[in-house]
């Protein structure tokens, strides 16, 4: 209508204590400049990727307050990118976000709690209801969590991808700094690629 503006939103583990969508209000600097990490979704798959949006915040929420987790988990569960990296992860099989920093025994009660809701679903026998596509999401994210790559320990068999991840993520080096870590992993990730193929 009239006046109509598009509304902006993120999704994402905050460190004010909530995995849900928030307004797209970051301030406006040059080193946190908007970067576009995957194409936009088809139709099908944005509706998707909206459910699993919906899985994951249930997921990371109720583990933070089970486990009386501080900042409702945000730094343990992951950081603001780890949340909506995981869909999509799951979504495409691949992801260009750096960093990724959720640990695997926080990971693992990730995927137990996916499994714990899916065991619920299942019991109500969801084949062919309303429900089947949220059973089939929360298969897809168990799958995807399980293999997601982390940043926390890099071996030299994943270099490669988390040095073109960084390189993706930090598109325009504002600081000098920035840019003298692409020209030193992409060194290291050539290095690797020499011994690893």
């Amino acid at each position: 209508g009239k006046g109509a503006r598009p509304a902006w939103l993120q999704f994402y583990v905050s460190i004010g204590g909530l995995t849900c969508f928030h307004p797209d209000q970051d301030q406006d600097a040059p080193w946190a400049a908007k970067t576009s990490l995957a194409d936009v979704y088809p139709h099908d798959v944005a509706v998707r990727a909206i459910r699993m949006c919906a899985i994951v915040a249930v997921t990371f929420n109720r583990i933070a307050a089970e486990l009386n987790l501080p900042n409702g988990g945000y730094g343990i569960l992951g950081m603001c990118n780890d949340s909506s990296t995981l869909i999509d992860f799951a979504l495409r099989g691949e992801t260009n976000s750096y960093p990724l920093l959720s640990t695997g025994r926080y990971l693992n009660h990730i995927v137990s709690y996916l499994i714990k809701l899916k065991d619920e679903l299942s019991k109500n026998s969801c084949k062919g209801s309303k429900v089947e596509p949220v059973y089939d999401d929360i298969l897809c994210l168990i799958r995807s969590t399980s293999r997601i790559p982390s940043d926390l320990h890099i071996s030299p068999t994943t270099l490669v991808g988390m040095s073109e991840r960084y390189d993706k993520t930090y598109g325009v080096s504002v600081f000098q700094i920035t840019a003298d870590a692409k020209a030193i992993l992409r060194e290291m990730a050539n290095t690797a690629r020499e011994y690893l193929e």
